[in-house]
Protein backbone atom coordinates (compact mmCIF):
# COMPACT_ATOMS: atom_id res chain seq x y z
CA UNK A 1 0.00 0.00 0.00
CA UNK A 2 1.19 3.80 -0.90
CA UNK A 3 -0.19 6.99 -1.70
CA UNK A 4 1.48 7.29 -4.89
CA UNK A 5 -0.10 6.49 -7.98
CA UNK A 6 0.62 3.72 -9.22
CA UNK A 7 0.69 5.33 -13.10
CA UNK A 8 0.87 8.69 -12.50
CA UNK A 9 0.04 11.55 -15.43
CA UNK A 10 2.67 12.50 -17.88
CA UNK A 11 5.44 13.20 -19.40
CA UNK A 12 3.75 12.88 -22.89
CA UNK A 13 1.20 15.24 -24.00
CA UNK A 14 -1.59 12.35 -24.36
CA UNK A 15 -1.84 11.60 -20.95
CA UNK A 16 -0.11 15.15 -19.01
CA UNK A 17 -4.01 15.98 -17.67
CA UNK A 18 -5.79 12.62 -16.17
CA UNK A 19 -4.96 9.35 -16.28
CA UNK A 20 -7.52 6.50 -14.87
CA UNK A 21 -6.77 2.90 -15.33
CA UNK A 22 -9.60 0.46 -16.71
CA UNK A 23 -8.59 -2.73 -16.43
CA UNK A 24 -5.31 -4.76 -15.48
CA UNK A 25 -4.98 -8.22 -16.76
CA UNK A 26 -2.33 -11.00 -16.33
CA UNK A 27 -0.87 -12.28 -19.75
CA UNK A 28 2.19 -15.15 -19.16
CA UNK A 29 4.44 -13.59 -16.74
CA UNK A 30 2.86 -9.60 -17.12
CA UNK A 31 0.41 -7.48 -16.18
CA UNK A 32 -1.31 -4.72 -18.62
CA UNK A 33 -3.21 -2.24 -17.21
CA UNK A 34 -5.55 -0.56 -19.89
CA UNK A 35 -5.87 3.00 -19.39
CA UNK A 36 -7.23 6.18 -20.32
CA UNK A 37 -5.75 9.61 -20.76
CA UNK A 38 -6.51 12.91 -21.28
CA UNK A 39 -4.35 15.74 -23.29
CA UNK A 40 -6.58 18.50 -22.38
CA UNK A 41 -7.06 20.34 -19.11
CA UNK A 42 -11.23 20.35 -19.01
CA UNK A 43 -11.06 16.49 -20.27
CA UNK A 44 -12.83 17.41 -23.35
CA UNK A 45 -11.01 14.23 -25.50
CA UNK A 46 -9.87 11.04 -24.44
CA UNK A 47 -7.56 8.26 -25.93
CA UNK A 48 -6.93 4.87 -24.44
CA UNK A 49 -3.38 3.26 -23.73
CA UNK A 50 -1.69 0.62 -22.24
CA UNK A 51 1.06 0.03 -19.61
CA UNK A 52 2.97 -3.06 -18.47
CA UNK A 53 4.04 -4.42 -15.25
CA UNK A 54 5.95 -7.56 -13.50
CA UNK A 55 5.14 -6.58 -10.18
CA UNK A 56 1.64 -4.29 -10.40
CA UNK A 57 3.94 -1.72 -8.70
CA UNK A 58 6.38 -0.63 -11.43
CA UNK A 59 4.49 0.69 -15.03
CA UNK A 60 5.82 0.90 -18.09
CA UNK A 61 3.78 3.17 -20.96
CA UNK A 62 3.36 1.52 -23.84
CA UNK A 63 6.04 3.93 -26.35
CA UNK A 64 3.28 3.64 -29.12
CA UNK A 65 0.40 5.28 -26.72
CA UNK A 66 -2.29 6.28 -27.47
CA UNK A 67 -3.49 2.87 -28.74
CA UNK A 68 -6.72 4.38 -29.81
CA UNK A 69 -7.24 7.52 -30.26
CA UNK A 70 -10.10 10.23 -31.29
CA UNK A 71 -12.29 10.32 -28.19
CA UNK A 72 -12.48 6.73 -28.03
CA UNK A 73 -11.73 5.36 -24.64
CA UNK A 74 -12.22 3.23 -21.46
CA UNK A 75 -10.69 0.28 -23.28
CA UNK A 76 -11.80 -3.47 -22.04
CA UNK A 77 -10.05 -6.63 -23.69
CA UNK A 78 -11.59 -9.56 -23.65
CA UNK A 79 -10.72 -12.77 -25.10
CA UNK A 80 -13.38 -14.04 -26.79
CA UNK A 81 -12.00 -17.82 -26.93
CA UNK A 82 -10.19 -17.17 -30.44
CA UNK A 83 -8.32 -14.49 -29.60
CA UNK A 84 -8.74 -10.54 -28.51
CA UNK A 85 -10.88 -7.63 -28.98
CA UNK A 86 -10.74 -4.31 -27.60
CA UNK A 87 -13.53 -2.46 -26.69
CA UNK A 88 -13.64 0.82 -26.18
CA UNK A 89 -17.04 2.25 -24.09
CA UNK A 90 -17.08 6.14 -24.62
CA UNK A 91 -18.72 7.99 -25.63
CA UNK A 92 -20.22 5.00 -27.14
CA UNK A 93 -19.11 0.82 -27.63
CA UNK A 94 -16.57 0.19 -30.18
CA UNK A 95 -14.82 -2.81 -30.59
CA UNK A 96 -11.33 -3.29 -32.42
CA UNK A 97 -10.39 -6.60 -34.05
CA UNK A 98 -8.30 -8.53 -33.53
CA UNK A 99 -6.26 -7.37 -30.58
CA UNK A 100 -4.28 -11.11 -30.91
CA UNK A 101 -1.31 -12.16 -29.26
CA UNK A 102 0.65 -14.93 -29.28
CA UNK A 103 -0.73 -17.75 -27.00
Amino acid sequence: MQDEPVLTKGPNAYDQYAVAMNQVIRYKEFYYAYYHASAFADWHEWTTNVAVSSDLIHWTKFTGNPIVGGNKSSGILVDDGTGYRLYTMHPSVNVFLPTRLPK
